[in-house]
């Protein structure tokens, strides 16, 4: 290596030149500068786009590394570290195998691909603590990204990405001149030769003043903004002494001359070594004033000394800017290429440290809940285990027959040499019948097919068949005719059960985890019309119903789990914990049981306790980034709590660092979104903590998240506002939501169906709603509600879901416009079918007086839900009104039975059937359905209505206090009067 490329020693990595004796270092910085890519033109030939050869080309590239006190100017602040470290810097074409070399052993794991690709912003070696049974993955994993990381990368203004060029400046240890043997003038020697290895690696050590200077910048960094402390990157080019005259002048080294600053604040992610950056160059000098300068009088360039040589004449044409602005505005070079420089910065040690081993509570969750004991195994009855093999056997033939018939048409198969197999295409099915048997006991499985049921057969007899010793000959062929006949009719009662199911559609028969599932089905649907008493009594009978579901053999702790789910939403938390309880006493290690219950308790205050369950649910999964994401959780709220000791503190606060850095590693590695933003894990946390009605934990992620964009995010408002409205504040939910909107810019489908949803929740009643000129007016909230839901479904209808039509319908319902509510139902049916779409159907037609149509959509929502005793109170309403004869009103009444039975508890709805009864001349059950509309809410109307049908039933006395009623309780004046005309004839006649 020659003098031109190695840095002189005065020049070498070290303190500056006035800084007092070094201690021993403590810590080690070592900067890979990998290339410079997006070259400018000029650079390059004009006509090939490729470099000049380094032979010919006059120029080098040189690059200064400096640690300062100060990033804010040139020449602010103390040098701590400086050194010229990287000269001779050559324009090179890049192959695949130099790209390998300058990356080094580890371009593949880490922050980089296999391709050679990694993200800007991203670590690509992390220090680990020795393996042991606590570490979340093995050592030579590495975090993805997390916020800080994120912030970082989002700071700098080059989106590029750590790909490989074409071309690019590439530092090399070797001298750039080549004299090959005068004898023969051999090509240039190839690229990667081995005598032009690439050497873009400086180490320089930190004594403790640099060391703790750089722990400063970083605790700045992370407390302000990624730009206070830095390292300061100089780029510049220069002519080549070795190729030049020393009287030579490059008239554009000052305009290419560039300063960049490294941020540090990558480094704050606990045990992180290692960051890859993609550090835009920006020009020192302003293109415009350059340009401007261009204008005025050159200065002359310098005559050559007698006998000397002259410079190219391109050393002294300066490079104009180019344009490429926005509006053809004149930019520098740099800047129109989007130039950037590729470099990788490592410390030996991490500048912030992770404990060597993850806090854990010296408890677990089966200290606290005790694990329920399991029921004996309880042996299947021998006939239904006969039916269970006869099944598998048939699918398994049935496998077997396609697998064979396509290898036959193919001409493979094991008989495919056989000359006696008849070969395709056959005769008849006959013969392909002959073929698949012969294959089926040439190949042993028909052998197998009879040993798997013998099992089976022997405990039919011994259960159903027991003889004694020492019977006839006649007895035993009849015992064998009787056996023969049972088995071969269990057979085709199995075979034919299980083809019915796919002869009737698959609505006909569902599997038997299916029809768990409608309990839960039901109590969603339940929920979705706020029929809460009635949701819970589905989400218990799921319950009721898991064990026979799964055999009787074990209860579902998912079950159990969504129904503590449910408790929360209803805000009973004494349910809720009690069934978190419920499901981990079954399965101890169910992860979704493990963070609701960990989360309830850590909302509650209830820290220890919670710290148990959340860390039980990292370790029962660690691949999942919201368990890590509610650990980090739990000691970022554990933080806002005093701790026993300042080491306790410091410990919550690596440790929270380190889950959310699991995390990002954990969303990454699944294909996740955490990784995309760094407010990702937060908005997900706020999700999960919002779906369980923990509204305080929900403000701290939303805190989060505003504190990482600096400020009021748009998503971080729309969940606010779902939060606002989920704690029936609709006010306070309105304004977010409309503030989001105003952020965003474009209203999305998202926010008008949430906006739809608060206005629908405010009811009927005037709203103030502001102009575009900034004036208010007055409207009506369902009306804005219907309006906002329509402008969902214009934006995108296809995000839009079947409950918001359904919402819709009711909106129109509740204005009177019941043939729009109609039309909204229809569309609702398509989306979500069920049976609260079709009784809405059902609903409108019957106030259109289309009773036909209505009853064929409460048929339909009773066919998909029977258990809704509404559905059942129209049908009894349509049945009256269609009635036709003495059948529809038995019809009716059957109706009205049912909907007693479960448990009719709408006053209103009662009370329409009570009129109607009363008009259809029913008294008995008109006196019925009043008298349980006045047991659910007293009105006026309906003692009036209940008094009349007395009258007619002839109970006279208590005609009379259901009169009396309406005199002391009415608002209404005619009402009042009738009553009191009904009380003075009553009382003519009675005398």
């Amino acid at each position: 290596m020659d003098d031109s490329q190695q840095p002189p020693p005065e020049e070498t990595a070290g303190p500056a030149p006035d800084a007092e004796p070094e201690d021993p270092p403590v810590n080690s910085l070592t900067v890979d500068a990998l290339w410079v890519k997006n070259l400018p033109q000029t650079w390059c030939h004009a006509d090939s786009g490729e470099p000049p050869d380094y032979r010919d080309n006059l120029f080098q590239w040189e690059l200064d590394v400096a640690l300062r006190e100060e990033a804010a100017g040139d020449d602010g602040g103390a040098t701590l570290l400086q050194a010229h470290c990287f000269k001779g810097g050559r324009l090179r074409q890049v192959s695949a195998q130099l790209a390998a070399q300058i990356k080094g052993p580890g371009a593949g794991t880490g922050a980089e691909s296999d391709s050679g690709s990694a993200a800007v912003g991203v670590p690509s070696t992390v220090a680990r603590p020795e393996p042991s049974d606590n570490d979340a993955s093995p050592a030579s994993a590495a975090p993805e990204a997390s916020s800080a990381l994120q912030t970082a990368a989002s700071a700098s203004s080059s989106a590029q990405s750590f790909d490989t060029p074409q071309t690019a400046v590439i530092w090399y240890s070797t001298p750039d001149t080549h004299d090959p043997p005068e004898a023969q003038d051999p090509p240039a020697p190839p690229l990667d030769a081995a005598y032009e290895q690439p050497t873009h690696s400086r180490t320089f050590p930190l004594p403790a003043k640099a060391s703790t200077h750089v722990q400063n910048l970083l605790e700045q960094a992370v407390e302000q903004t990624p730009s206070t402390g830095c390292l300061q990157f100089t780029i510049r080019r220069a002519l080549n002494p070795a190729k030049v005259q020393p009287d030579w002048e490059d008239a554009n080294e000052a305009y290419y001359t560039s300063k960049g600053q490294f941020p540090l604040l990558p480094f704050a992610e606990p045990g992180t070594t290692t960051f890859v950056y993609c550090l835009p160059l920006a020009p020192s000098e302003d293109p415009a004033a350059k340009a401007d300068d261009k204008k005025g009088k050159k200065p002359p360039p310098k005559k050559p000394a007698k006998g000397a040589v002259a410079p190219p004449a391109f050393l002294s044409a300066e490079d104009e800017p180019v344009a490429a602005g926005p509006a053809g505005e004149k930019v520098h070079p740099y800047e129109a290429r989007a130039t950037c420089l590729c470099v990788r910065v490592s410390f030996e040690r991490p500048l912030v440290t992770l404990p060597g081993k993850r806090l854990k509570p010296s408890i677990v969750p089966a200290d606290i809940i005790p694990a329920r004991v399991k029921p004996a195994q309880v042996a299947m009855e021998a006939t239904k285990a006969f039916g269970h093999d006869v099944l598998e056997i048939v699918g398994s033939v049935v496998a077997d027959y396609r697998q064979f018939s396509a290898q036959q048409q193919q001409g493979e198969g094991p008989d495919a040499s056989d000359p006696l197999v008849p070969r395709p295409p056959f005769d008849a099915s006959e013969d392909h019948r002959k073929t698949f048997l012969h294959f089926l006991s040439s190949s042993g499985r028909s052998y197998a097919h009879r040993e798997k049921l013998k099992h089976c057969i022997v405990r039919i007899v011994k259960e159903k068949f027991a003889k004694k010793p020492g019977t006839s000959k006649a007895v035993m062929e009849r015992f064998y005719n009787e056996l023969y006949v049972y088995l071969l009719d269990q057979m085709h009662f199995t075979l034919n059960k299980a083809l019915s199911r796919d002869e009737l559609g698959p609505a006909a028969f569902k599997p038997d985890e299916d029809r768990n599932d409608k309990w839960l089905r039901l109590a969603t649907e339940a929920e979705a019309v706020q029929e809460e008493a009635m949701a819970e009594r589905f989400h218990q009978e799921r319950l009721v119903h898991a064990p026979a579901a799964a055999g009787g053999q074990q209860e579902s702790p998912a079950a159990w789990g969504d129904y503590a789910r449910y408790c929360l939403r209803i805000r009973d938390g004494i349910k809720a914990e009690q069934a978190f309880k419920e499901a981990l006493a079954i399965e101890m290690a169910h992860v979704p049981s493990l963070l609701g219950y960990g989360l309830l308790l850590l909302c509650n205050g209830r820290l220890k306790e919670s710290e148990v369950f959340l860390q039980a649910a990292v370790d029962a999964d660690m691949s999942s980034p919201l368990a890590w994401g509610a650990l980090a959780l739990y000691f970022e709220v554990a933080l806002l709590h005093p701790a026993e000791t300042p080491e306790q503190q410091d410990e919550h606060r690596h440790w929270g660092k380190h889950a959310r850095t699991q995390a990002a590693r954990a969303s990454a590695e699944g294909g996740g979104t955490v990784a995309a933003a760094p407010e990702s894990l937060d908005l997900q946390l706020a999700g999960v903590t919002l779906d369980l009605h923990l509204e305080p934990l929900t403000q701290h992620c939303i805190d989060n998240v505003n504190r990482a964009a600096g400020g009021s995010a748009v998503r971080a408002l729309v969940v606010e506002g779902r939060m606002q409205f989920q704690m029936k504040e609709n006010d306070k939910a309105r304004e977010r939501l409309e503030e989001a909107v105003k952020l965003n810019g474009v209203p999305t489908a998202e926010l008008h169906i949430l906006l739809g949803d608060v206005y629908s929740a405010m009811g009927q009643g005037e709203v103030a709603v502001a102009k575009p000129d900034g004036s208010e007016h007055c409207m009506d909230a369902c009306v804005l509600a219907r309006d906002h839901y329509t402008a969902a479904m214009e934006i995108d209808e296809a995000q839009v879901p079947g409950q918001v039509y359904a919402r819709l319908g009711n909106l129109y319902s509740a204005l009177g416009r019941y043939s729009d509510a109609a039309d909204a139902f229809v569309l609702a049916a398509r989306k979500w079918p069920c049976g609260v779409t079709w009784m809405g159907l059902g609903i409108s037609c019957y106030r259109l007086e289309r009773y036909e149509h209505a009853e064929q959509a409460l048929n339909e929502s009773n066919l998909l839900n029977n258990l809704n005793p509404k559905t059942w109170a129209y049908v009894t309403l349509v049945c009256l009104r269609r009635s036709d004869g003495k059948s529809r009103h038995e019809e009716a009444d059957q109706a009205f039975h049912q909907a007693l039975n479960l448990g009719l508890a709408d006053h209103a709805l009662l009370a329409e059937v009570g009129a109607e009864y009363l008009r259809s001349n029913r008294v008995h059950l008109a006196e019925a359905a009043l008298s349980r509309s006045l047991h659910v809410k007293d009105a006026p109307k309906v003692h009036l209505m209940l008094a009349n049908a007395l009258l007619l039933l002839k109970r006279y006395d208590e005609a009379a206090r259901e009169f009396t009623a309406v005199v002391d309780a009415s608002p209404h004046e005619p009402d009042r009067a009738k009553a009191r005309e009904m009380l003075e004839t009553m009382a003519k006649y009675l005398e």
